[in-house]
């Protein structure tokens, strides 16, 4: 009776000791964070300036009237072509086309037109537009070549508008408009007034939006008369609105390609896994320990995609909200 309870007690003893050691060889296996990954999610960036500022542009040039004070000089219908200008490599600095036998005065300035039109504009309150480099080459491009053309409208025989040759130059605009005039003017006040009795001109002058000018004075032969032409080009440059990284928008989509690529190496590992009997001993454990490791790694790596993501939609939102005002 004695050795049949020892027998028990022994193989009582040996089951507990097999299910110990069944569970001291078995592993548990991490579950990857599927569903959490960042694909899809991308805010799309508002009014780029390269598209989708033409609206803007175009209600400006309709808005924008032909100025022609004390003259009786009507635009040209010319139906000449002119090649599309090419920005030269420094602005212009040859002295304009002159008529000896002419009386039209030398008096109109650039840096007289910029502080008349920004007198104008702190009159009403409005932050004084700011000289651009690149406005100014664009409005001496436009000025040479209406001259060479011999043509007075926004839009040259060949179709550039002050939108094409602000590109051309290099200019990131928000915004862009353009005022124009031909005439025999005695002074940059007698200009600038000109174009602030001009709604369509006085609409630019007075645009809060606008930041930054250009402008080209130049006096020389149109239709065989000795006269002035004068440009402004504004523009409110992209610069003016938070910059959206497109460093950071790359480096999310190479993330979301090689989470996609992880992904579908941890279904492949799971189901060898899975398929791998018995479930436990070293090949099994080596196995569930590496997928674990690569898990841990996956997981990691979509929290980090999710913060750039968050990261990179705020500057989209500032972007657009400031592109919106």
């Amino acid at each position: 009776m004695r050795i049949k309870r020892i027998l028990v007690l022994l193989f009582i003893l040996a089951l507990s000791l097999a299910v110990f050691l069944y569970r001291a060889d078995s592993v548990a296996i991490i579950e990857p964070l599927v569903g959490t990954k960042v694909g899809g999610i991308l805010l799309e960036i508002k009014n780029k300036a390269h598209s989708a500022n033409e609206a803007v542009q175009n209600k400006i040039k309709d808005t924008v009237e032909v100025f022609l004070p004390r003259t009786e000089e009507t635009q040209n219908t010319s139906q000449t072509k002119t090649q599309e200008p090419t920005p030269p490599a420094v602005p212009e600095t040859t002295k304009p086309q002159t008529n000896e036998n002419t009386n039209v005065s030398e008096q109109l300035t650039v840096v007289g037109t910029i502080s008349q039109t920004n007198q104008y504009r702190q009159q009403q309150g409005l932050s004084q537009l700011l000289q651009n480099s690149r406005l100014t080459l664009s409005a001496q491009m436009k000025i040479n070549d209406m001259f060479a053309g011999q043509y007075f409208e926004h839009e040259s025989p060949s179709g550039i508008g002050s939108d094409d040759l602000a590109r051309s130059v290099g200019y990131a605009y928000l915004m862009i408009g353009e005022n124009l005039a031909l005439g025999d003017y005695e002074s940059d006040f007698e200009l600038v007034e000109g174009w602030m009795n001009s709604p369509g001109h006085r609409e630019n002058i007075l645009n809060s939006k606008y930041t930054e000018i250009g402008v080209a004075i130049k006096k020389g032969l149109f239709n065989g008369e000795a006269v002035w032409l004068a440009v402004q080009e504004f523009g409110r440059p992209t610069s003016d609105c938070p910059e959206v990284s497109i460093t950071l928008n790359n480096q999310i989509e190479a993330s979301q390609q090689l989470l996609s690529e992880l992904e579908q190496k941890l279904s492949d590992m799971l189901d060898d896994i899975e398929a791998t009997k018995p479930t436990r001993g070293s090949v099994y454990t080596q196995k569930v320990d590496v997928y674990n490791t690569l898990v841990h790694q996956y997981n990691v790596f979509v929290e980090q995609s999710k913060n750039d993501v968050a990261t990179y939609n705020a500057q989209v939102k500032a972007h657009n909200t400031c592109v919106q005002e």
